[in-house]
């Protein structure tokens, strides 16, 4: 594909025209409403002194580099959601930038480096975290710029002093571990290969010397933080279990696009390569097994390795055609396969706007009560605030002729909620009869039946305290946390306290608990306490 792209000019253009794209699709998102982990990461780091984003670690919301960034963003630009995100959106423009030189130094090919570059702009997984207030993209751009580092040191050979490349390698390295500690194990592959091939080259060695002594210090000083942060990571008890992991991985960053990497995996011309881009996709996927399996999102940075060996397919079946017509056909399939990926999955991996899932949620019948996933009512708290507690305590002081039902918003059956320790959980119901569509998500709905008996078993019991003094919410508390130690609390982070006319502080809560949970003796204390203060119902 070379050929096509022998002018200088019209490549330099093409990369521009595709940068630029690239960079207007990530613009639209950056003004939506805060997910959760963002909001935690405002919270909890940004917002917070530079003593506790360096030391609290155990949590992986703090991606160390990132919360630094966001935090000098807003004091330099102010508070606000798109001055939150604009590090990870400059990131994400990074890395389409770098993938440019990367690709050049790695190929030669001025035809495979457009191919990767238009991967990466109509990449999903990149595109989303290129606007949310996290560290995965930031990791992902040092990455590259530590790849641009090592390949512009073994091209250097005597012409040129390698010294900026190992202190710039380097310290991208070093910048990549400190935003996300999972970063060693996309550093491992590239730095061993590079021992190994400049074997006798004093600079190369630096080069890798010098994140291992960081790392050696690095890992050993916060390893207590580290593990305990695997607890939020995925297991694998058997092999099946861990290649299912590996396969959702592949597909949640590539997609589609597998399909012309499967021929990308025998072009001929590219076989040197194979062994290094092999080596960097499977270790961090094999080191699951030791440590815990991530999400998707954990896995970010090898959407440029799978991008090159799809572009090394592309390019294996345009040289398969003599013809140019033959040749475009291959392009033009490609690029369709591109955006119908692209299409797919942005479908498939956007979260709801909770902004505009609250517009939606707050014209339904006040006799329906929207209930939000667990850690989700955080951050639905957090961007409609003050408006969705009001509409929740009107919602709950309703006493109109129609049922009362509970909204659960979520793709599960139950009810979600957290624990007083903060965990989410759970709590299984059947299919409802009756489901309502909002903002990319959909409402399950749940009548409420007035509990005046034992309820049947597989049924969930649900206590609503309306609005109440602290006195009487602490005492009306105690008696229900004596009665259902597992319950559970619906919507806990949007019933913030509100107060009357008079001044005095009021706050409602709403618990949830399995109705197996209680023996026969245990309802007849529940029903017992029965009273405007706290009204009991089920649902199933």
């Amino acid at each position: 594909m070379t050929h096509l792209f022998q002018n200088r000019r019209n490549f330099q253009l093409l990369a521009a025209l595709l940068v630029i794209f690239g960079a207007t699709l990530r613009v639209p998102g950056l003004g939506r409403a805060l997910e959760y982990d963002e909001v935690w990461t405002l919270e909890h780091y940004v917002s917070a002194p530079l003593s506790v984003i360096f030391t609290d670690l155990a949590v992986p919301n703090n991606h160390l580099l990132h919360s630094l960034l966001a935090k000098l963003s807003i004091s330099v630009f102010g508070a606000g959601v798109i001055t939150l995100r604009l590090p990870a959106f400059l990131a994400g423009i990074a890395v389409l930038l770098l993938s440019i030189p990367v690709t050049l130094r790695l190929t030669r090919s001025r035809g495979v480096s457009l191919l990767v570059l238009a991967m990466l702009a109509l990449n999903i997984p990149t595109l989303l975290y290129a606007q949310s207030a996290r560290g995965y993209e930031i990791q992902f751009a040092l990455l590259l710029a530590f790849a641009w580092g090592l390949l512009s040191l073994t091209d250097a050979h005597g012409r040129k002093s390698p010294w900026p490349a190992v202190f710039g390698s380097a310290a991208a390295a070093v910048g990549a571990v400190l935003t996300l500690p999972t970063s060693v194990l996309f550093l491992i592959p590239p730095l061993a290969f590079l021992v190994w091939k400049e074997r006798r080259n004093r600079a190369a060695w630096t080069a890798a010397l010098l994140p291992a002594l960081f790392c050696a210090v690095w890992y050993p000083l916060n390893c207590a933080a580290f593990r305990a942060g695997q607890v939020f990571g995925e297991t694998f008890a058997t092999p099946g279990d861990f290649f299912a992991f590996a396969a959702s991985v592949l597909w949640g960053l590539a997609g589609w696009m597998l399909i012309p990497l499967l021929p990308g995996c025998f072009n001929r011309r590219r076989l040197a390569l194979l062994p290094l881009l092999g080596s960097i996709i499977l270790f961090p996927l094999l080191a699951a097994l030791l440590t815990r399996g991530g999400g998707v999102r954990v896995y970010l940075p090898l959407v440029y390795p799978l991008s090159l060996l799809a572009a090394f397919g592309i390019a294996l079946l345009c040289r398969r055609f003599r013809r140019r017509a033959g040749k475009a056909a291959v392009v033009l399939g490609a690029g369709l396969l591109l955006c119908l990926n692209a299409h797919q999955s942005y479908e498939a991996m956007r979260e709801p706007d909770l902004a505009e899932v609250f517009a939606q949620a707050k014209e339904l019948p006040p006799n329906i009560l929207p209930v939000y996933r667990g850690n989700e009512a955080v951050a639905a708290e957090w961007n409609n605030r003050p408006a969705i507690t009001h509409d929740q305590i009107e919602r709950i002081r309703y006493r109109g002729r129609n049922p009362r039902c509970l909204l659960q918003l979520g793709e599960r059956n139950g009810l979600s909620g957290l624990t007083e320790e903060g965990q989410e959980v759970l709590l299984p119901l059947g299919e409802p009869a009756e489901t309502v569509k909002l903002e990319r998500c959909t409402g399950r709905l749940y009548p409420l039946t007035p509990l005046r008996k034992a309820p049947e078993a597989g049924s969930v019991v649900v206590a609503i305290l309306p609005p109440q003094s602290e006195s009487r919410l602490r005492i009306n508390g105690s008696a229900l946390r004596a009665l259902w130690p597992r319950r559970i609390m619906l919507n806990q982070p949007i019933l913030a306290p509100v107060a009357d006319a008079s001044g005095t502080k009021l706050i409602a809560r709403i618990f949830a608990v399995p109705a197996g949970d209680l023996t026969p003796a245990d309802w007849e204390k529940a029903l017992a306490l029965r009273s405007t203060e706290m009204q009991f119902y089920f649902c199933r």
